[in-house]
């Protein structure tokens, strides 16, 4: 019996070739898109419990990365690397908020045991799901600034106070790319986008949090504010200016390193 593990790297380094995926070096199931050597794009999946008789099921997941976040270690396993990936199903329904119907077929991917047919045929299904749902976003995210954009990274409070350590804090975070991109805007654009698609969200009954416009106005006021904030604090102390673009190109080295180690070219 193929394992999944070995199926989905050969299904889907195959059928996304084209679009520039490779699968990386070693047991991991990730294949990875380098994009302008400091964007990868991440696709990978994990086995999930379906509780039907004679039946098994994984689920596919992504990710946006930056070389300078605080840690990108594909060494370790989907689950290990939980925390920073999105699974298939959160990646559409974040662009296609009103949609009930596809978004269903998202959530696992079913196959009989011990069937490797069946196993392929979920797989190449999968393959077709990841190309409708998650390409045309991560096609989106080509740069730095873009993936700001696509995040709305928050710097930590930790890393302000000058607790450097990564195990402080979200490793995945991206918080300082607005320091890497030199990035002084008030975010208001963004966050006045952000507000247009909450209010159509509220006006249709799918807000998650059941929040008026008002509310929602005030959230994302006090988010953005909190953002330049620490931005700006880290501008307006040169030592720790100085520290935060080394701590970057450290960061920045040591992800390369470990990138190179699974066989991408960066």
């Amino acid at each position: 019996m193929a394992t999944l593990n070995t199926v989905f790297k050969e299904v889907f380094s195959e059928g996304l070739k084209d679009e520039g995926f490779v699968k990386i070096k070693g047991r991991q199931p990730y294949i990875v898109r380098v994009v302008n050597g400091e964007i990868l794009h991440i696709i990978t999946c994990r086995n999930e419990w379906i509780g039907k008789e004679g039946y098994k099921a994984f689920e596919i997941f992504g990710e946006v990365a930056s070389i300078y976040r605080g840690s990108l270690d594909l060494t370790n396993s989907p689950n290990q690397n939980l925390g920073m990936l999105d699974p298939i199903y959160k990646i559409w329904g974040d662009a296609n908020p009103f949609d009930d119907t596809y978004i269903k077929t998202l959530f696992k991917f079913p196959y009989r045991k011990e069937d490797d047919d069946s196993l392929y045929q979920a797989m190449e299904h999968a393959l077709e799901a990841t190309k409708k749902a998650i390409l045309p976003v991560f096609d989106k995210i080509c740069d730095l600034d873009a993936l700001i954009d696509y995040e709305i990274p928050v710097i930590p409070e930790e890393y302000i106070e000058g607790r450097f350590e990564v195990e402080l804090w979200n490793r995945s975070n991206e918080g300082l790319l607005y320091i890497q991109t030199d990035n002084h805007d008030d975010l208001k654009r963004q966050f006045e986008r952000w507000l247009r698609e909450t209010i159509v969200l509220i006006e249709h009954g799918k807000h998650p949090f059941n929040r008026t416009v008002e509310e929602s106005r005030e959230n994302l006021e006090k988010l953005r504010l909190k953002i330049i904030t620490a931005r700006d604090k880290i501008y307006q102390n040169p030592d720790l200016h100085k520290r935060t673009l080394e701590e970057l190109q450290k960061r920045k080295e040591r992800n390369l390193a470990g990138l190179r180690a699974c066989g991408l070219k960066v």
